[in-house]
């Protein structure tokens, strides 16, 4: 089976879905409202920072096609809206997006046999597609995706399990097109799958709140947090993965997915106190990370300046969205500390000593090795306080002979 299938959105779900289907030699016309990524792809160029999509691109650019105006997309046999859906002021998803996307679609009549909607968000977003929708003979499914960034492709050629949310369970085009995948493939109502989705980001979001929670009373009464999470991960039911302290975590869907969960519960009726303080534990634990800072500055920010190694929102990315990092850095600022950083996806390593030079504290906050193995005795010679906070409790103590390390 060889389809004609359009995407609309070309961040990091939209390419990863284009190119994992291109791969399977599918025929992919892609759309995006921001013209500057379409000209990236025309000349080659990937406009995200995701090495699996960069290497296989030239694999697969006869079965690819830019289109710079919606209507190219109307011989198209399915369109996935894989569009950013981000946090709304008041917590909730902004899905205006998908609903611009829908709306330009039904105005420009293209109107293909199956929408598929990639983008995470609320019943009521769906229910909104359905009646823009409502006179078109046509199918609507949420298929959430389940990509980690840095290997959005993997993840999307191997997946766990295929999640398909249909009017009342039907029968989907897309069973056919996943059937290759040889994957469990879930056939369920458009709200199953969104709580399926929803769940499992917010399940992640809790593990990371919960080891950080417990790496806080480690500290307290002296125990090693990797130690305990050694204990823990033997447990079958437990296991290891998430289960790494941090800052707290970030980016463009854990924060985001958990309060959009809170919401869409409290519209409906219940308001969920547990997930909510999941949300609440990860804000205590960036205030936590800047506590600690203070304390290393001698609780004094004024004229303190302080080297920041890592940007990105976690490892194995490049991606600084709703970055903790970032966070940190502005309410340093703000409160009168000179602030110099360091990230590895946008400096080079020279860069680094000019960063820590003279520095009184050394923050990292990134969990990337990188951050970790670098010179530790060549760096004691440029700053002016060998002092370091890191909040992963990751380093390597035995290195640091003469540090003090927060």
């Amino acid at each position: 089976m060889n389809l004609k299938i359009g995407v609309v959105g070309l961040g990091y779900v939209g390419l990863s879905t284009s190119f994992g289907f291109a791969l399977k030699g599918h025929n992919i016309f892609l759309y995006d409202i921001d013209r500057k990524k379409l000209d990236l792809l025309n000349t080659g160029k990937i406009p995200i920072e995701e090495k699996e999509l960069k290497d296989v691109f030239p694999e697969i650019t006869k079965r690819i096609n830019i289109v710079y105006r919606l209507q190219k997309l109307h011989y198209c046999d399915i369109i996935f809206i894989c569009v950013d859906t981000p946090m709304d002021s008041d917590g909730s998803a902004d899905f205006s997006s998908v609903l611009n996307v829908a709306t330009e679609l039904v105005k420009n009549k293209v109107i293909p046999r199956t929408i598929v909607i990639r983008s995470t968000v609320p019943l009521a977003a769906i229910e909104a597609v359905k009646y823009i929708f409502r006179d078109k003979k046509m199918e609507i499914v949420y298929n959430p995706e389940f990509l980690r960034e840095g290997h959005a492709l993997t993840d999307f050629l191997n997946p766990s399990r295929i999640v398909l949310g249909t009017e009342n369970k039907k029968t989907t085009v897309l069973f056919d097109l996943y059937k290759e995948f040889h994957a469990p493939i879930i056939n369920v109502t458009i709200a199953t799958a969104l709580l399926i989705k929803y769940a499992s980001n917010v399940y992640l979001a809790m593990r990371v709140s919960f080891i950080n929670e417990i790496e806080a009373i480690a500290e307290y009464i002296g125990a090693d947090i990797y130690d305990v999470i050694e204990g823990l991960g033997f447990d079958k039911r437990i296991g290891k993965k998430y289960l790494s302290p941090g800052p707290g975590y970030g980016g463009s869907c854990l924060p985001k997915d958990t309060m959009a969960l809170v919401r869409m519960s409290e519209e409906a009726g219940y308001y969920p106190y547990f997930i909510e303080s999941i949300h609440r534990k990860n804000e205590q634990q960036i205030r936590r990370t800047f506590l600690k800072i203070k304390k290393a500055c001698g609780n004094i920010f004024e004229e303190r300046v302080i080297a920041v190694l890592g940007l990105a929102f976690k490892k194995d990315s490049c991606d600084m969205r709703n970055s903790v990092a970032l966070r940190i850095v502005e309410k340093l600022k703000k409160e009168g500390a000179i602030v110099k950083t360091f990230d590895k996806c946008i400096n080079t390593r020279d860069n680094l000593l000019k960063v820590v030079e003279s520095s009184n504290v050394i923050v990292i906050l990134n969990a990337d090795d990188f951050y970790f193995d670098i010179n530790w005795e060549e760096i004691a010679n440029y700053v002016k306080s060998k002092v370091v906070v890191d909040p992963f409790n990751k380093i390597d103590k035995s290195r640091l002979i003469g540090w003090k390390v927060y």
